[in-house]
């Protein structure tokens, strides 16, 4: 089993970064999405836009928003998290607990369980494992932690 996580740290530093960038992403993008609800309702409503017109504007609006998330991933998140991988150390004890540390995030849990504890900026959160042993296994086809 230890072989296993040491051999895979990177991946599931990886997966959960990519988790807590998700969810705070998600989150932005609901809260987007209702003030743009609500301003296509000004515009349809108090100054006689059509529902076409206010579609057209929001499509074009959210092309371009697109762009520019993919802009901001690929310049700003992307080289964060390949540094937060290359500086992550692995380790393990003998009564099963593993700990992953990388430079801003930490994984503590233990082997054979489905809950494992993410710190990150000193705010913990729990995360199941069970989601990153799915992801292990589909995409490596080898035992899960």
């Amino acid at each position: 089993m230890s072989d296993f996580i040491s051999g895979n740290f990177g991946t599931i530093l990886l997966f959960v970064l990519g988790f807590i960038i998700f969810t705070f992403l998600l989150k932005v993008a609901f809260r987007v999405a209702l003030v743009l609800g609500l301003i296509a309702i000004i515009l349809i409503f108090v100054f006689d836009f059509s529902p076409k017109e206010v579609f057209t504007m929001g499509k074009d609006v959210g092309e371009y928003t697109l762009n520019e998330a993919n802009e901001l991933y690929t310049k700003s998140i992307e080289p964060i998290l390949e540094k937060e991988i290359q500086s992550a150390t692995y380790t393990v004890n003998e009564q099963g607990d593993y700990t992953i540390t990388s430079t801003n995030l930490k994984i503590v849990g233990k082997q054979q369980e489905d809950v494992a504890t993410v710190i990150y900026k000193e705010k913990e959160y729990e995360i199941s494992v069970q989601l990153l042993n799915t992801f292990l296994e589909e995409n490596n086809s080898i035992p899960a932690v």
